[in-house]
């Protein structure tokens, strides 16, 4: 007897030509429970709400910003070779 393991898919649901996945509802899930936390303990700090909207904002701009670099940075022989196509062919590549 083996283990059986359902494939899931990785597309939630589509919305027209826009396909949502499963780990975009998780991040917005993770997201939206830290506002709400973070906002009961502002209470307690004194803190305004205005302060955390824009916390909550540039933390995750600046974070999906350095999950790009942080991609580019480990998959750098391919962005090189794209680099130097561009190069050669412009932006038809």
């Amino acid at each position: 007897m083996g283990i059986v393991f359902n494939y899931i898919d990785p597309v939630a649901f589509n919305l027209g030509p826009l396909s949502v996945r499963w780990y975009g509802i998780i991040i917005a899930v993770g997201i939206l429970l830290g506002y709400f936390v973070a906002q009961r303990a502002l209470v307690k700090v004194g803190l305004h709400k205005d302060t955390l909207v824009d916390i909550i904002f540039y933390s995750a701009l600046f974070g999906f910003i350095a999950a790009r670099i942080y991609f580019v940075i480990f998959q750098w022989p391919y962005y090189a070779e794209i680099q130097v196509k561009l190069l050669k062919y412009g932006m038809v590549v």
